[in-house]
C-alpha cells in the first residue's frame, strides 16, 4: 500500500469498519488484547450497567440478522445506561464498532 492510501484509510475509516473488513478477509486476531489498559486510569464512566455476552458467530443463515440482539440492546438503552459487553476469554473481538456506534448515534445516544 502506498503512503497516500494508508493515510486516506487512517483518516477516513473508523476502527469498526477496518475490523469488519479484516474479519471478512479471515484475519481474526486483530482486535486489541484485553490486558490493554486506558491511558488515564483516573477517568470514570458511571451509569447503570446493561450487560450482554458477546458470542462469536462463524456462520450466518440467509435471512438471519446476526446483529439483531446487539441492535435491540442499543434500542433498549435508557439515559445514563452503560453498555457492557463481555467477551469469552481468549477471544480477541471488538463487539462494539462502527455498526453499534452508528445505531447509538442515530438514536440520539452518546458514544463514549
Amino acid at each position: 500500500m502506498t503512503p497516500d492510501l494508508i493515510e486516506a484509510a487512517r483518516t477516513r475509516l473508523h476502527s469498526g469498519v477496518i475490523s469488519d473488513v479484516l474479519d471478512q478477509l479471515d484475519h481474526w486476531d486483530h482486535a486489541m488484547a484485553a490486558h490493554v489498559r486506558p491511558l488515564d486510569e483516573d477517568l470514570t464512566l458511571f451509569g447503570r450497567a446493561r450487560t450482554a455476552l458477546h458470542i462469536a458467530v462463524w456462520d450466518v443463515q440467509p435471512g438471519v440478522n446476526p446483529y439483531e440482539r446487539e441492535i435491540a440492546l442499543v434500542d433498549d438503552l435508557k439515559p445514563d445506561d452503560v453498555a457492557v459487553l463481555g467477551c469469552p476469554a481468549g477471544n480477541r473481538v471488538a463487539p462494539w464498532g462502527d455498526l453499534l456506534s452508528t445505531a447509538s448515534r442515530a438514536r440520539g445516544r452518546p458514544v463514549a
